[in-house]
């Protein structure tokens, strides 16, 4: 009998080819600040008293013991300031005054300067200041300043107790701290001395300081119609010609975003790599390209639009992974900070259409462009797949 014929492969690839390369995902992890934010400087107390716990319990407080908050309270500042004078009496008497503090806020006078300030402190830091917004707070001139993003809104319910007044309730707001890794010394001067004004609140003018902060707080970033993202190139070694490749690519890719602008990009695949960053590279586009080369190294791309850095450093990540045309077209894109902002859409939108326009040799040339800025200086935008909680 004539042997039986081998099983037919599985339909699909079959054996012998090589396996289905895996998907491109990638999380933009980009921080979209609202409109509205405000910025505020906290002092943590005298001698900073205050800085850890306000660290160890994600909170900011003022030193305002037993000062019971609500919404008739807050609403009416001449009741506010009562409320405001019984506190005071409490901190006294924890300091040691003998005759055990009135709870009953009506029975304390109006009087004296202080409690008219710290009414307002207190109506500044829970009312005023608002969910989104951002709480700088700085330790000496050698410690790093620490950025809380509110993330409640006002509740009495939310206090605190710490030991040097025992029993007392003390009203918080609760806050996400992002620690800056740039010591209080490095911050603007005019920045570092506002952090060490012992004025308890202080509204920031986020003109002169919102991209200082910003920065500082989340590293890359949008706001309104503007961005900023850092490529690190944390392997230059003072070789000036290492720094040709990523700024090819980099000037690429910015070209690449005013060719679709323009509706231009058949126009724009016909030139060389060179030719067409030369040719549609718009400064205008830009507010600042920066090459900081201290420690760590790093490109940093501020735009007047928002989604053009991203698309950049989306675009450079796709080409410096090295992935097939057909990878990158299909690669999945998120922003898992906000998932259905309008420039995280922009950015997708975009990079699909440069992908579906994209030649196969051209893609190829990119990415030996990309791949040569990664070995000189270890070019990388540093964006990673979606965490697995959040695929």
């Amino acid at each position: 009998m004539a042997a039986a014929a081998p099983p037919a492969p599985p339909i699909g690839r079959g054996r012998g080819l090589p396996p289905e390369p895996p998907p491109l995902r990638i999380d933009l992890r980009t921080k979209v600040i609202p409109p509205n934010a405000r910025l505020w400087a906290l002092f943590p107390g005298l001698a900073r008293r205050y800085l850890r716990t306000f660290i160890e319990h994600s909170v900011v407080f003022l030193d305002t013991p037993g000062i019971a908050l609500s919404v008739p309270v807050l609403a009416d500042f001449t009741q506010l300031r009562r409320h405001v004078a019984m506190s005071e009496a409490i901190v006294e008497y924890h300091r040691g005054a003998r005759r055990p503090p009135s709870r009953n806020p009506n029975t304390y006078e109006l009087r004296g300067p202080r409690a008219v300030s710290t009414a307002a402190y207190v109506r500044h830091l829970f009312v005023d200041v608002q969910v989104g917004d951002i709480i700088a707070v700085g330790g000496q001139m050698y410690d790093p300043v620490y950025y809380g993003e509110v993330i409640t809104a006002t509740d009495g319910r939310n206090t605190i107790r710490v030991p040097r007044y025992g029993d007392e309730d003390i009203p918080v707001r609760r806050v996400r701290w992002h620690p800056s890794i740039v010591e209080r010394r490095y911050l603007s001067p005019d920045l570092s001395h506002l952090l060490s004004n012992r004025k308890a609140l202080t509204e920031l003018s986020k003109i002169r300081f919102g991209a200082e902060m910003f920065s500082s707080a989340y590293g890359n970033y949008i706001v309104d119609d503007e961005s900023r993202y850092a490529i690190s190139g944390d392997n230059y070694d003072n070789n000036a010609p290492s720094l040709i490749a990523p700024i090819n690519v980099i000037s690429y890719f910015i070209a690449a975003w005013n060719a679709i602008e323009s509706e231009d990009l058949d126009n724009f695949f016909e030139k060389s790599l060179y030719e067409a960053a030369q040719q549609f590279y718009d400064n205008d586009l830009l507010k600042s390209l920066q090459v900081e080369f201290s420690s760590p190294g790093q490109f940093v791309i501020a735009a007047k639009r928002a989604a053009l850095p991203l698309f950049v450093a989306l675009c450079l990540q796709a080409a410096i992974n090295g992935v097939s045309l057909d990878t990158a077209r299909a690669a999945e894109v998120t922003n898992s900070t906000a998932p259905a902002d309008p420039c995280t859409v922009e950015v997708k939108e975009k990079y699909q259409y440069l992908m579906n326009g994209m030649q196969y040799d051209r893609w190829q040339q990119v990415c030996h462009e990309a791949q040569k800025a990664k070995q000189g200086i270890n070019l990388n935008p540093r964006l990673r797949p979606p965490s697995p909680a959040r695929q």
